[in-house]
This record gives C-alpha cells, sequence and structure tokens, in this order.
C-alpha cells in the first residue's frame, strides 16, 4: 500500500509541474514553439550569466541581449507559419559522459560563467514534436537538448553557447 501511495505522489508531482528541474525548462522552451513566439528564450539566461558573457568577450551586456533577441531570435517564430505545434514527448534522457561534462565545465569557466565546482551535472534530452503542415498532416521530428546544471538551477547549454556566438560576433 505504501508503493502505491509513493507512485501517486510521484505522479502528482509530475502532472503538477514537478519532477527535474530541465524538464522545466524544456517546457518553457517547447511553449516558445506553441506559441511562435520566440523571444522569452532570451530570458532564460539571467542577466549575470549576460555580464559574464559580456565581460568575457568585452561587450557591453545590455547590447548582447538585444543583440542575440534581434539576431539569434530575430523572426519572432520558430515555426514556419505553415506548421502548427501540436505536442512534444521526452524519448530519452541520459547523463553527459565524464568527458562531455568536463568539456561543458571548461566551456563554462573559460568564459566566467561559472567555476567548474558550479556545474555538478550534465543530461542529453532526446525529444520528439509532433507539427501539423497547413493541409493537416503530420510532420514530426526529432530534437537533442543539453541541459546543464548551474549552481543548482538547469540551464540549456545549446542557448547558453548561442549567446556566447552572438557576443563573439558582436566584438568583432
Amino acid at each position: 500500500m505504501r508503493y502505491v501511495a509513493e507512485q501517486r505522489n510521484f505522479l502528482v508531482a509530475i502532472l503538477a509541474g514537478g519532477g527535474k528541474g530541465w524538464e522545466k525548462v524544456l517546457k518553457k522552451e517547447m511553449n516558445c514553439a506553441r506559441t511562435g513566439d520566440s523571444e522569452p528564450l532570451a530570458e532564460l539566461i539571467p542577466d549575470k550569466m549576460y555580464e559574464a558573457i559580456a565581460d568575457h568577450y568585452d561587450v557591453d551586456a545590455e547590447d548582447l541581449k538585444e543583440y542575440f533577441i534581434d539576431e539569434y531570435l530575430s523572426d519572432g517564430s520558430m515555426l514556419d507559419d505553415d506548421y502548427t505545434f501540436l505536442k512534444y514527448e521526452v524519448t530519452k534522457e541520459k547523463d553527459c559522459s565524464s568527458s562531455d561534462l568536463k568539456d561543458i565545465k571548461e566551456y563554462l569557466k573559460d568564459r566566467g560563467i561559472s567555476s567548474k565546482d558550479d556545474v555538478k551535472e550534465a543530461v542529453v534530452v532526446k525529444v520528439k514534436i509532433y507539427f501539423k503542415d497547413e493541409d493537416g498532416d503530420r510532420d514530426d521530428t526529432k530534437g537533442e537538448f543539453t541541459f546543464v546544471k548551474i549552481e543548482g538551477k538547469w540551464y540549456d547549454y545549446e542557448l547558453i553557447e548561442s549567446v556566447c556566438y552572438a557576443a563573439y560576433y558582436m566584438s568583432w
């Protein structure tokens, strides 16, 4: 009986938005796909991270965030107008290998985003995303996300890399 109660509590936590922290980040990203508004992705990176990246590349943090929105998220839509986002499902989750985690830690440390000790784990998540085209036909795709836990909070690693790329190009 105790096992059934534990299972029910686990299910309630998942349905209430609990679960793993990276799932919340993924959900926010998929909501951007659902609404077609990609600008909220910029808010998934905290200002102090923009500041650290800006310092590393010798650019202004506010200008960086604006540039990232304008140049990397500029079209205002994550989907072609011919497609409608239906849903997504996580198909696989695995911890990053120790060598990949080491590379992630180095990358973040080199850019002043975190110390190696701040990064405790990272996961690779495979997702199937379901779309419908303008004719009503399904057009599904697969995606892969890497999430990293920095100082106890989860972030999309590729999103951090994109901000770094934006800063690099700004610095030219």
